[in-house]
C-alpha cells in the first residue's frame, strides 16, 4: 500500500475552518482608516467644487458599493435606501457628465453622498481587516465582470429601488 502524504493547509486545523491571524480579526490600522476616509471626502469635495473628473466620480461609486458590501456583512448602521439614493445620484451625475463634460455633483445631491460618507466613516472605524478585504474582493469581482449589474439592484427589494428612482 502506498503512503499518502496528507499535508494540512497552513493555518487550518484538522477539518476545521482556517484560523486567521490577530491582524485580520482586529479593526484596521488608524492610518489606513484616515487615508481611506480622506480619499472619499476629497473625491466628493472635488466633484462638489467643479473640479471633479471621471476618476473622482468612479471613486465615489467604488466607495458606495464597498460600503454596501460591508453593510451586508453586518458592519455599519444604514438603511438600504441610502445606497439606492446615492446610486441614483451618481447615475444622474454620470449622465450629465457624458452630455456636458462636467463631472459635478449638484448641490441638491451632495447631502445624499454626505449621508453615505458618514456611514462609510463609521464602518471604517470598526470594520475588521478581514471583512474589509472580503468587501474589496467582492468589489473587484464586480468590476471585473463585463456589463456589470449593480449589486443594489440584485439585492434590494424592488420597491426600495423604484421608490428612489421616482
Amino acid at each position: 500500500m502506498a503512503s499518502v502524504n496528507r499535508r494540512r493547509a497552513p493555518g487550518r486545523g484538522v477539518g476545521g475552518p482556517p484560523r486567521w491571524s490577530k491582524q485580520w480579526l482586529l479593526p484596521m490600522p488608524h492610518e489606513s482608516v484616515r487615508s481611506l476616509s480622506l480619499n472619499a471626502h476629497l473625491a466628493l469635495e472635488a466633484c462638489r467644487a467643479e473640479r471633479g473628473n471621471q476618476h473622482m466620480l468612479n471613486e465615489l461609486t467604488r466607495l458606495t458599493y464597498l460600503s454596501f458590501f460591508m453593510w451586508e456583512a453586518g458592519v455599519g448602521h444604514a438603511q438600504a435606501c441610502v445606497y439606492a439614493e446615492v446610486e441614483e445620484v451618481l447615475n444622474v451625475t454620470v449622465e450629465h457628465a457624458v452630455r456636458s463634460g462636467q463631472w459635478i455633483v449638484s448641490a441638491d445631491d451632495v447631502a445624499a453622498i454626505e449621508a453615505l460618507l458618514k456611514v462609510y466613516d463609521e464602518q471604517l472605524s470598526s470594520v475588521t481587516a478581514r471583512v474589509y478585504c472580503d468587501a474589496v474582493q467582492r468589489l473587484d469581482r464586480l468590476l471585473a465582470t463585463p456589463q456589470t449589474v449593480s449589486p443594489l439592484v440584485r439585492k434590494m427589494p424592488r420597491e426600495t429601488v423604484s421608490d428612489i428612482s421616482m
